[in-house]
Protein backbone atom coordinates (compact mmCIF):
# COMPACT_ATOMS: atom_id res chain seq x y z
CA UNK A 1 0.00 0.00 0.00
CA UNK A 2 1.58 3.03 -1.25
CA UNK A 3 2.00 6.36 1.06
CA UNK A 4 -0.76 8.25 -0.50
CA UNK A 5 -3.09 4.74 0.04
CA UNK A 6 -2.33 5.13 3.65
CA UNK A 7 -2.69 8.68 4.29
CA UNK A 8 -5.91 8.32 2.33
CA UNK A 9 -7.49 5.70 4.54
CA UNK A 10 -6.38 7.32 7.61
CA UNK A 11 -8.44 10.55 6.44
CA UNK A 12 -11.11 8.14 6.52
CA UNK A 13 -11.36 6.35 9.35
CA UNK A 14 -10.65 9.69 11.43
CA UNK A 15 -13.92 11.22 9.26
CA UNK A 16 -15.83 8.24 10.43
CA UNK A 17 -15.15 8.84 14.32
CA UNK A 18 -15.64 12.17 13.73
CA UNK A 19 -19.49 11.64 12.00
CA UNK A 20 -19.57 8.35 15.15
CA UNK A 21 -18.76 11.22 17.48
CA UNK A 22 -21.24 13.74 15.77
CA UNK A 23 -24.26 10.92 15.92
CA UNK A 24 -23.18 10.50 19.62
CA UNK A 25 -23.46 13.97 20.44
CA UNK A 26 -27.04 14.35 18.98
CA UNK A 27 -28.50 11.51 20.79
CA UNK A 28 -27.61 13.01 24.11
CA UNK A 29 -28.62 16.83 23.35
CA UNK A 30 -31.74 15.11 21.91
CA UNK A 31 -32.37 13.05 25.10
CA UNK A 32 -32.76 10.04 22.87
CA UNK A 33 -30.56 7.92 25.52
CA UNK A 34 -31.71 6.24 28.78
CA UNK A 35 -29.88 7.38 32.24
CA UNK A 36 -27.05 4.66 32.31
CA UNK A 37 -26.71 4.71 28.50
CA UNK A 38 -26.41 8.90 28.69
CA UNK A 39 -23.52 8.79 30.83
CA UNK A 40 -21.98 5.91 29.03
CA UNK A 41 -22.42 7.79 25.86
CA UNK A 42 -21.11 10.79 27.31
CA UNK A 43 -17.98 9.40 28.49
CA UNK A 44 -17.26 7.66 25.19
CA UNK A 45 -17.27 11.11 23.70
CA UNK A 46 -15.00 12.59 26.12
CA UNK A 47 -12.43 9.61 26.31
CA UNK A 48 -13.19 6.57 23.60
CA UNK A 49 -15.08 3.25 23.92
CA UNK A 50 -11.46 2.00 25.53
CA UNK A 51 -11.94 3.91 28.52
CA UNK A 52 -15.44 1.49 29.26
CA UNK A 53 -15.04 -1.15 31.95
CA UNK A 54 -16.57 -4.53 30.63
CA UNK A 55 -20.22 -3.68 32.03
CA UNK A 56 -20.23 0.12 30.42
CA UNK A 57 -19.42 -1.36 27.07
CA UNK A 58 -22.30 -3.96 27.61
CA UNK A 59 -24.82 -1.40 28.46
CA UNK A 60 -23.35 0.57 25.29
CA UNK A 61 -23.55 -2.20 22.86
CA UNK A 62 -27.04 -2.90 23.99
CA UNK A 63 -28.41 0.00 24.46
CA UNK A 64 -26.64 2.11 22.10
CA UNK A 65 -25.67 0.59 19.11
CA UNK A 66 -27.93 -2.75 19.38
CA UNK A 67 -30.64 0.42 19.18
CA UNK A 68 -29.05 3.23 16.64
CA UNK A 69 -26.27 0.97 14.90
CA UNK A 70 -29.05 -0.97 11.96
CA UNK A 71 -28.75 -1.58 8.73
CA UNK A 72 -31.56 -0.14 6.24
CA UNK A 73 -34.72 -1.49 6.80
CA UNK A 74 -35.06 -1.78 2.79
CA UNK A 75 -31.68 -2.82 1.22
CA UNK A 76 -29.75 -4.16 4.37
CA UNK A 77 -26.73 -1.67 3.56
CA UNK A 78 -24.87 -0.01 5.81
CA UNK A 79 -26.02 3.59 6.91
CA UNK A 80 -23.34 6.01 7.41
CA UNK A 81 -22.80 7.69 10.53
CA UNK A 82 -23.77 11.28 9.40
CA UNK A 83 -27.17 10.01 8.27
CA UNK A 84 -28.02 7.88 11.33
CA UNK A 85 -29.80 10.19 13.32
CA UNK A 86 -32.14 10.88 10.39
CA UNK A 87 -32.58 7.43 9.56
CA UNK A 88 -33.59 6.77 12.93
CA UNK A 89 -35.73 9.41 13.78
CA UNK A 90 -36.94 10.82 10.30
CA UNK A 91 -36.98 7.92 7.61
CA UNK A 92 -38.41 4.77 10.11
CA UNK A 93 -34.57 3.14 9.72
CA UNK A 94 -34.14 3.57 6.00
CA UNK A 95 -31.63 5.26 4.18
CA UNK A 96 -31.79 8.03 2.09
CA UNK A 97 -32.20 5.97 -1.27
CA UNK A 98 -34.82 3.54 0.09
CA UNK A 99 -36.85 6.07 1.80
CA UNK A 100 -36.69 8.45 -1.50
CA UNK A 101 -37.78 5.60 -3.43
CA UNK A 102 -40.81 4.49 -1.40
CA UNK A 103 -41.98 8.57 -1.09
CA UNK A 104 -41.48 8.86 -4.77
CA UNK A 105 -43.56 5.94 -5.76
CA UNK A 106 -46.01 6.97 -2.90
CA UNK A 107 -46.80 10.12 -4.19
CA UNK A 108 -46.66 9.77 -7.58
Amino acid sequence: MGMNNRLSAANACEAEMEAKKAFLELLIENEDLNRDAHGITKQVIAEGEDSLTPRQRFVFQRDVFRVFDRPCEGCDCHIPWDEKYDAYHERDGFCVYCYDGMTRDRDE
